[in-house]
């Protein structure tokens, strides 16, 4: 018996997202004094994802080194364990656990110009404590990030690391959370908004970009869109909420 390979692809994206969690997402945005805007990254965990590259959920970059100017990257592991792989996105897996630790390398690759600034939103409810620091134990860069929302680092500091520690148990939060939900998801352009019809939407792209909002509506299009991961943000009762999407 023969099986259509694309189509047995797209049953299995539809079954391991109907049965997996929804992503945690943090997006981590750079600027210099300047004012300049560089790409916004986004760093995360998914019951989908490894330590590893992840093909589909995270984007190879250009190879060192990269062209002239600042270039905000974010670095991981790849199957041979070496750190050589670059991309605007990084989940790193959970393997079922519900309160675990996770460590992610943040590049700015490039000239060094000008001091830079790393700045974040609120962090997600699942995220229990989030520390930035620089590689020399913390005497350049070491802040709390659930206390702070921005750091200046140096322009000569091209790296730092983000150690942060999740716990996906049942909270209040994530119980409000469900009372949203966004279907068909997997989808190939509407996704109807369940809960959410008054609300306003930034709608980002797997880099962080915004490339939408969307108001007083009860479904969405991604007819206009390619393939790929889109995010979801709004704001409900003070909290902020991030939904994944994605389009086959």
């Amino acid at each position: 018996m023969k099986i259509n390979i694309k189509l047995f692809f797209i049953f299995l994206t539809i079954v391991t997202n109907s049965y997996s969690r929804d992503n945690v997402s943090l997006f981590l945005n750079i600027s210099n004094e300047n004012q300049d805007k560089f790409n916004s990254l986004v760093i995360g965990v998914s019951d989908t994802a490894t330590d590893s590259y992840d093909f589909g959920l995270e984007k190879e970059m250009p190879p060192f080194p990269p062209p002239s100017g600042n270039m905000p990257y974010l670095k991981m592991f790849d199957s041979a364990q070496t750190e050589n792989i670059y991309s605007t996105s990084d989940f790193k897996g959970t393997y079922g656990k519900t309160s675990f630790e996770k460590i992610y390398h943040f590049v700015m690759l490039g000239q060094a110009i000008m001091d830079y600034t790393l700045s974040w939103g609120t962090l997600p409810p699942q995220i229990r404590n989030a520390i930035i620091y620089d590689e020399a134990t913390g005497t350049i860069v070491n802040a709390d990030m659930k206390v702070k929302s921005s750091v200046l680092v140096n322009k000569f500091l091209q790296d730092v690391f983000i150690k942060i520690s999740f716990d996906l148990t049942k909270t209040e939060v994530e119980e409000e959370n469900n009372l949203f939900s966004l279907s068909p998801n997997p989808t190939t352009d509407i996704v109807y908004l369940k809960g959410l019809e008054n609300q306003t939407f930034e709608l980002f792209n797997s880099i962080g970009e915004i490339i939408d909002k969307i108001s007083n509506s009860s479904q969405l299009s991604l007819q206009n869109y390619p393939q790929g991961v889109y995010f979801l943000k709004f704001k409900t009762n003070n909290r902020y909420f991030i939904k994944k999407i994605v389009k086959i």
